[in-house]
């Protein structure tokens, strides 16, 4: 969290350095330049920077591909309606830049002092004149702004972010947008029906949402209100809520980049709507950085800190399954609030160690198919009640709090398993967590690189403790966790898109008959297509479903099976058991004995009805991924013989 805003830099003056002067090197400053690591092998769509472009080549090097820029309308159109000028980033710039292979998203904000409601005393913050126009309406300069901007740079900017942080305010002061809720959606509004018409590939997304302010000032998330003003327009359902994509700014706390998305996430799902989420700034302010040296407290942390917040808010952030990530920013340029130099990248081009940090990142965290964050006491995959723990724990605190002593993010990449592992508290402690190889390559933030071998089925690792507690409010609070460590391991990938089911076996209970049975308990394998191969055994789907059909009748969802590793023969895999399933009325077994033919000179007496054959299909189902079932016949004439020797998978999980 910031609650200086970054933002100050720019509504004073709103001038941008087009050519980075150098800052002068200390002593100090020369221990912390470090020297970067190879270009990043295989980069993520998913990692970027902001304002990239101004170190280019260095911002492909460390893994970003792709690169939020500003487009002040207060300065291209500084003149007047038909002025154009290129003061920030030159079309050639920006042509450039999505040349390398960035994918480029702008922002656009400030109105020009002409375009003002009040021109005589117009600032960037105010509300354009003719906002409440029609959106295509040429006396509405917003909608007119809009339309000319993304017409120019169509095909090479194709993300416009709507104004920036317009929820960052207090009683005295509204830094980025001074008008209200209702003010903000008809700026959405008029900006969303102009960029699809213009460009109906495009994507629109709302201004970067800063949440603390809100939080300090005990207001509802910006959001909630928005889309409570939003769903009385009767035509915004239609149009898509006039956004595509929710941006939060996560700051300072690594916590805050798996929180904050999830708070918004949860304020979309009340509503019944589901829409990505991006994190489009996060970083935490050095405050030893050479010959700049700033007071301790007020949120910033050291250079070695910010090398570990960077890995750790950018595994949080997978942990949340945002879309896109992005860090406040590529180069320093100028001390904004008169103190504060974010970029990862000095104006004299020297490398911070937050630089390294972001390569380590996004070389291990590239590629990640799925990522849980839990910690000591949660579930593996944690429960709605412990993350909403979570989300809730700021309710009388300065700061999320850190469930435990250890956080840990597992990450799924293909054949590769990474583990992120760090300690939240000021103590130092030895951690264990269970091996899925027999060895595995440690790593740390500097990219520094060892290998370790499992003992007893462990990594063992010390964890240093953190020294991080720079809310001067509540010093007891450890914000970014000592060095994280990267465990990465070499393992059988997951299934992806398909999945074999088998039940194993189901057994009557209490050793009855089909017949007589009234419940019986089911096991069921999960196999690899195209073999009898058990799925890797740390395969843990959320919900593996068992569902049945009874004289073929309707299919129907019975239960959700419960994990367990068996072992037999000599084979380890998992297996999903489901329980006291009832059976009842199912009359099973072999056909009625044929009758004897009458004696000879006998009536014969008519038969009596063979008595019903009911049966069930039993199969499970993998929820959310293609499965292959094998049904499981209960009862009736064809039944599946439960006293054979189940199937076993030719190989284990091992």
């Amino acid at each position: 969290m910031s609650l200086s805003p970054r933002i100050a830099a720019l509504l004073v003056g709103l001038v941008l350095l087009l050519s980075l002067p150098p800052v002068p090197a200390g002593a100090n400053q020369q221990r912390s330049v470090v020297a970067p690591l190879p270009a990043v092998a295989e980069p993520d769509g998913r990692f970027g920077m902001v304002q990239a472009m101004h170190a280019p080549d260095l911002a492909l090097q460390m893994g970003a591909r792709w690169d939020r820029i500003i487009f002040p309308w207060s300065l291209i159109q500084k003149d007047g309606p038909d002025s154009w000028d290129q003061l920030y980033f030159t079309d050639e710039q920006i042509r450039a830049q999505a040349a390398r292979g960035m994918t480029l998203a702008g922002v656009m904000i400030y109105t020009p002092q002409w375009a003002s409601e009040k021109p005589e005393v117009g600032r960037p913050v105010d509300r354009p004149a003719g906002l409440y126009l029609p959106y295509d309406d040429p006396k509405n300069h917003w909608g007119q702004f809009v339309r000319k901007l993304v017409a120019r740079h169509r095909g090479v900017v194709d993300h416009w972010i709507v104004w920036n942080e317009q929820d960052l305010y207090d009683m005295a002061i509204r830094y980025t947008w001074d008008a209200p809720y209702e003010d903000y959606v008809q700026l959405l509004k008029v900006a969303y029906l102009n960029v699809k018409e213009v460009n109906p590939n495009a994507k629109v997304i709302l201004g970067g949402l800063a949440y603390w302010y809100d939080k300090e000032y005990n207001r509802p998330p910006y959001l909630g209100p928005m889309l409570e003003i939003m769903a009385r327009d009767p035509e915004a359902k239609r149009h898509n809520h006039y956004f595509d994509i929710v941006s939060v700014h996560a700051y300072s706390a690594p916590l805050n980049s798996y929180a904050e998305p999830l708070i918004m996430r949860e304020i979309l799902e009340l509503r019944g709507m589901k829409k990505p989420i991006w994190i489009s700034e996060s970083n935490v302010v050095p405050l030893d950085d050479g010959d700049h040296h700033l007071p301790a407290g007020g949120w910033r942390a050291t250079l070695d800190q910010q090398a570990s917040y960077v890995i750790q808010s950018m595994a949080m952030a997978l942990a949340a399954d945002v879309e896109r990530y992005a860090m406040y920013k590529m180069v320093d340029e100028e001390p904004e609030n008169n103190t504060d130099l974010w970029g990862l990248v000095r104006n004299n081009g020297s490398l911070k160690p937050a630089y390294v940090g972001y390569q380590v990142g996004a070389t291990y965290f590239s590629k990640v198919k799925s990522a849980v964050y839990s910690w000591p006491g949660s579930r593996e995959v944690p429960t709605a009640a412990e993350v909403k723990s979570i989300l809730t724990s700021n309710s009388n605190r300065a700061q999320f709090i850190w469930p435990a002593q250890i956080s840990q993010v597992t990450m799924e990449r293909g054949r590769q398993l990474t583990t992120v592992l760090w300690n939240n508290s000021p103590a130092e402690v030895t951690h264990k967590i269970p091996a899925n190889a027999r060895r595995a390559t440690l790593v740390n933030k500097y990219g520094t690189t060892e290998t370790i071998g499992a003992r007893d089925g462990f990594y063992s690792i010390r964890l240093p403790g953190s020294q991080h507690n720079s809310d001067l409010r509540d010093s007891s609070i450890y914000m970014i966790g000592g060095d994280p460590f990267i465990i990465d391991e070499q393992v059988a990938p997951l299934p992806t898109d398909r999945v074999v089911s088998r039940i194993e076996m189901v057994w009557p209970q209490g050793g009855a008959s089909q017949r007589e049975a009234s419940k019986a308990n089911i096991t069921a394998q999960l196999l690899m297509p195209g073999a009898n191969e058990s799925v890797p055994c740390r395969y843990k789907p959320e919900s593996v479903q068992l569902w049945r059909k009874i004289n073929n009748g309707p299919r129907e969802l019975v239960t959700t099976g419960v994990r367990r590793v068996a072992n037999a023969e000599g084979v380890t895999y998992p297996v999903w058991d489901f329980n006291d399933i009832s059976v009842a009325g199912v009359r099973g077994g072999p056909p009625p004995p044929t009758p004897t033919p009458a004696a000879e000179g006998t009536v014969d007496t008519p038969a009596a009805p063979p008595p019903p054959r009911d049966f069930i299909e039993f199969s499970v189902v993998v929820d959310g991924i293609q499965t292959d079932v094998g049904t499981w016949t209960y009862g009736g004439p064809n039944a599946t013989d439960w006293t054979r020797p189940p199937i076993r998978p030719r190989v284990g999980c091992e």
